[in-house]
């Protein structure tokens, strides 16, 4: 969240990724600390990426409360992350 202010992004996505481990201490923009969370925890069980941590934390219910979205929901978002991660991946050609 420093980093962000230091290069001037806005103050939504400041606040999200300072709160994203814990979205209920946002005040300004919950919605967007909670969809963060919800992103970063998925993409930290899917094993993308590397958080150094061992153990993928568990979901914040309020996060989800915040979004509006039923948890039940998690497997289509999942589905659709995974096509859309797909997507991005074939964008960038890898060199040998």
């Amino acid at each position: 969240g420093k980093l962000l202010e230091k290069w001037g992004f806005p103050a939504a996505l400041q606040e999200a990724v300072r709160f994203h481990h814990q979205p209920r201490r946002a005040t300004r923009f919950p919605v967007e600390a909670a969809a963060i969370h919800i992103a970063d925890v998925m993409a930290h069980g899917l094993g993308w990426g590397k958080s150094g941590q061992p153990h993928v934390p568990e979901f914040a219910p309020d996060a989800w409360e915040a979004l509006g979205i039923p948890a039940a929901s998690l497997p289509l978002i999942v589905e659709e992350a995974t096509r859309q991660l797909d997507a991005a991946q074939n964008l960038i050609p890898v060199a040998a």
